[in-house]
């Protein structure tokens, strides 16, 4: 447990799939983090306008709504909130890279290759903590 937890951080966690979603969700509450989560991309706006978060982490390649979908809806609707985009997703010859790199381009503020450990996970997270908190933000 974080000696001192950033309580009054929220992050909404978007990823179809079940498990990885729900051990990224302990690992961030364990860690001191308020968070929501979603499977999809598809409500992912109205929870915006609905519960504010700090936070976005969204997988890319999920059914009904992508994440790219949502990072370029963000974007395109001014906002500035911290993106980390994750993806282990292949299509073919096309692998996680390609997504990553798109995501970038869409606005997402950093990316993260899947799989990845606990410690990886946690530093991009606080390293979007330490992004939001800086002047200028």
């Amino acid at each position: 447990m974080n000696p001192n937890p950033p309580r009054s951080t929220r992050i909404l966690l978007v990823d179809d799939d079940e498990p990885l979603r729900d051990t990224c969700a302990l690992v961030l509450r364990e860690a001191g983090y308020h968070v929501d989560t979603a499977g999809d991309g598809r409500n992912v706006m109205e929870h915006l306008k609905t519960f504010p978060v700090d936070i976005l982490i969204t997988d890319l390649v999920m059914p009904n709504s992508e994440g790219l979908e949502t990072i370029r809806a963000i974007r395109k609707a001014g906002g500035t909130l911290p993106i980390l985009a994750i993806s282990g997703h292949h299509i073919g010859h096309i692998g996680s890279e390609f997504f990553l790199e798109t995501a970038t381009i869409f606005g997402a503020t950093r990316t993260l290759r899947k799989p990845f450990s606990t410690g990886e996970f946690l530093d991009a997270v606080r390293s979007l903590e330490a992004h939001r908190k800086s002047p200028g933000q």
